[in-house]
């Protein structure tokens, strides 16, 4: 299957984005004692579908002012990890087998989003990106996973995506409860929520770590 994408392999220590990329992963590492896990392959993925796409959505957020954009982490898994480790292509598959191809060929799209067993969606169903590859690294494993941390899975493998995000105006959530994990949109208004995490600003949240 012909691929929508274009796919530059990166590298750390090339002085230029392989470097800006791991060094993006690496600043917002903040759990003490666990070691930052290392990339068996690096690359930036761009498909011109999916980017024109967001640049229509973008244009709708009002007044322009408020196109607030950020780079943000979002942890999934694929089923071809060692396919882009041998030839820098994925397996193609949109069907939902490989949750990475799907993301790459297609975007985020809402309707698709994992099933929350595994995760609590504080805020709803909808597209969760985190601030820090800390939180984003939790994303990564696979559902079947066992009470220790290695998957029980061996054909999927985690992968993390740095993504261009239009944050807009976002409300900020200082708590979670059953009524904020009903939501189906931002509230009205704003154009996402950003999920404060545990302290002085947002005492009774029950987030670790920020996210949107």
């Amino acid at each position: 299957m012909q691929q929508p994408f274009v796919v530059t392999p990166l590298q750390p220590g090339d002085g230029g984005e392989g470097d800006a990329v791991w060094g993006f992963f690496t600043a917002s590492w903040r759990r003490p004692g666990v070691p930052q896990p290392r990339p068996c392959f690096i690359a930036k993925v761009w498909n011109q579908t999916v980017a024109a796409r967001y640049a229509t959505y973008r244009q709708t957020i009002q007044p322009p002012a408020n196109r607030r954009e950020e780079f943000l982490f979002h942890g999934t898994t694929s089923a071809c990890g060692s396919q882009w480790r041998a030839q820098g292509t994925g397996c193609g598959q949109t069907d939902g087998t490989c949750a990475a191809c799907g993301i790459l060929h297609g975007g985020f799209i809402k309707r698709t989003v994992r099933n929350p067993g595994q995760f609590t969606q504080r805020f709803g169903t909808g597209l969760y990106f985190g601030l820090e590859s800390t939180k984003t690294n939790d994303y990564t494993e696979p559902p079947r996973a066992t009470s220790r941390g290695a998957s029980s899975d061996p054909t999927l493998s985690r992968v993390i995506l740095i993504c261009r995000c239009v944050v807009g105006h976002a409300f900020e959530a200082d708590h979670d409860d059953h009524a904020t994990s009903q939501w189906t949109q931002a509230p009205a208004g704003y154009d996402s929520v950003y999920g404060m995490s545990k302290g002085p600003k947002a005492p009774n949240s029950s987030l670790n770590w920020a996210e949107f």
